[in-house]
């Protein structure tokens, strides 16, 4: 299958910056990129996708759940349960959380620091 057309939903408004990020992983760099800020609301093609990975997404979140036997809410980081999990389990699940999430960078890190005692 040969693509010619990608139509992208960036999550961020810098479209150029986004679409060289995309395109150091792109094999075929002669594809062209159609990045807009919520595609999903103009390409009915964008929008089926959107559906189609949030099943794929909740599928897996479920299956981890299943594995590990701990329910850590959605996922996402807004979540209070999931922001508990996070922070009880950052280190004996860090194996399924993307390790350059924001968040979790924040909570190893806050669990990492060490605190400096002096003496009075």
């Amino acid at each position: 299958m040969d693509l010619k057309t990608v139509f992208i939903d960036s999550p961020s408004t810098n479209f150029e910056m986004y679409e060289l990020a995309i395109r150091k992983n792109l094999k075929n760099q002669k594809v062209k990129l159609i990045l807009e800020h919520k595609a999903e609301d103009k390409y009915l093609m964008v929008a089926a996708a959107s559906i189609i990975a949030k099943f794929l997404r909740e599928k897996e979140i479920t299956k981890i759940k299943s594995e590990i036997k701990i329910d850590f809410g959605s996922g996402y980081t807004s979540d209070p349960i999931t922001q508990k999990f996070i922070n009880k389990y950052w280190d004996t699940h860090s194996n399924i959380f993307r390790q350059e999430w924001k968040t979790y960078k924040k909570v190893v890190k806050s669990k990492n620091q060490t605190t400096l005692h002096y003496n009075t």
